[in-house]
């Protein structure tokens, strides 16, 4: 019997009330520690902890998702939910490695990047320009 989509949307939003109180009790245990213990300051040790509380439970999930795809793969089932939700995983997993990589601070850090970058591929490609575009290279 198939489940209504208001229960399932209430399952999940109590999944995700559940996570994130476990990952925000968690940063409150590490509060705990002295930031000194660690060897960094009071300011890296608050950033670090609230990353964890807050973009933890994401990164679980992303990780768990994953894992279980490649699981479900190498077992030869090929169930709808992993072809569905692959696609998404997977781009909000690049998202977040890119962002991760280019060291960005906001979203506009990011998609300022991405423009140059996009910019700088089309001058190293151009035939007209050919030669500014290797300058960037």
């Amino acid at each position: 019997m198939k489940t209504s989509k208001g229960a399932r949307f209430g399952i999940w939003l109590l999944k995700v009330l559940v996570s994130y109180t476990v990952f925000i009790l968690l940063g409150l245990l590490i509060s705990l520690i002295p930031a000194g213990n660690l060897g960094i300051s009071e300011e890296m040790f608050y950033n670090l902890r609230m990353f964890f509380m807050l973009f933890g439970p994401v990164y679980l999930t992303l990780i768990v998702k994953i894992i279980l795809i490649f699981i479900q793969t190498a077992q030869g089932k090929n169930s709808n939910t992993a072809e569905t939700g692959r696609g998404a995983i997977f781009a909000v997993t690049a998202l977040l490695l890119l962002a991760n990589l280019s060291n960005t601070q906001t979203a506009s850090d990011l998609a300022a990047g991405m423009v140059e970058g996009d910019g700088f591929k089309t001058l190293e490609h151009s035939k007209r320009y050919f030669l500014k575009g290797n300058h960037f290279g």
